[in-house]
């Protein structure tokens, strides 16, 4: 199998450009770009985030479960 792309990666490219203003429409990007890219991925519905701080959805890539956030990006220490 080829090398595939991070998800990370991924969802961070979404998060520019006029998804970033429509935050159902990146993540219906992110599942997209993520799928064409040979992962597994797909809502967890079950979830609950918190919606007054950014937090939109969670997805689960091939087990491992990412929050997706709107918000500035951030590199952190």
């Amino acid at each position: 199998m080829a090398k595939r792309p991070d998800p990370v990666q991924i969802i961070a490219r979404v998060g520019t450009g006029s998804s970033a203003e429509q935050p159902e429409r990146a993540i219906q990007r992110c599942m997209y770009l993520a799928a064409k890219a040979g992962w597994d991925v797909c809502l967890v519905g079950e979830a609950s985030v918190d919606l007054d701080t950014g937090e939109c959805r969670i997805v689960e890539v091939e087990g491992l479960r990412y929050l997706m956030r709107q918000g500035r990006r951030m590199h952190l220490p």
